[in-house]
C-alpha cells in the first residue's frame, strides 16, 4: 500500500492506493486538477514521488 499526502501547505488532499503506479496516476491527476499544472514535467514529478509518497504496511487480515 502506498499513501500520498499533499506538500502544498494550503492543501490538505490524501489518498492511498494498493501500487506506486496507481497512486502516481492519482497523484498527477490531482496536480492538474487542483493545482491548476496541466501538464506536470518530469522533475515535477519525481520531486512529488520522493518526497510525497511513502509505502506503509498493508494490516494484517483478521482470522
Amino acid at each position: 500500500m502506498h499513501e500520498f499526502q499533499c506538500g502544498s501547505p494550503v492543501c490538505d488532499t490524501r489518498f492511498s492506493a494498493a501500487s506506486k503506479e496507481e497512486l502516481m496516476d492519482e497523484v498527477i491527476r490531482h496536480v492538474q486538477e487542483d493545482h491548476h499544472i496541466p501538464q506536470p514535467t518530469k522533475p515535477i514529478v519525481d520531486f512529488l514521488e520522493a518526497n510525497t509518497i511513502r509505502e506503509v504496511p498493508s494490516s494484517p487480515t483478521a482470522g
